[in-house]
């Protein structure tokens, strides 16, 4: 965040607009929408990446969400909470490429 701090506050202001009907909307969409059935039937390769301090979802959670997927890898950040390609661009699009480089 402190590297990024104007990208931040504008994730941070669109946040903060949305209002408590349409969060609880949007929370309640996400609790009924359960895939982890199907993820086994994925064959693209895929990354699931978290942070360590992720508010949201554990780092447990996101890393037997890659194990379910065939081709799946997992990646957290310990230093990161729920938007480690924002809060470290940098070391997210160097493990992106490097991923990239062993699906390709």
């Amino acid at each position: 965040a402190a590297r990024r701090p104007r990208r931040f506050a504008e994730i941070g202001a669109t946040v903060a607009a949305t209002t408590p009907d349409g969060y609880c909307g949007a929370v309640a969409a996400l609790s009924r929408f359960d895939f982890t059935a199907d993820l086994h039937r994925v064959t693209a390769p895929a990354l699931v990446v978290c942070g360590v301090d992720d508010p949201a979802t554990s780092p447990e959670e996101n890393e037997r969400l890659a194990a379910l997927i065939p081709r799946g890898r997992y990646h957290a950040f310990a230093d990161a909470r729920h938007l480690p390609n924002v809060e470290d661009p940098d070391r997210f699009n160097a493990l992106l490429i490097d991923w990239l480089k062993t699906v390709g």
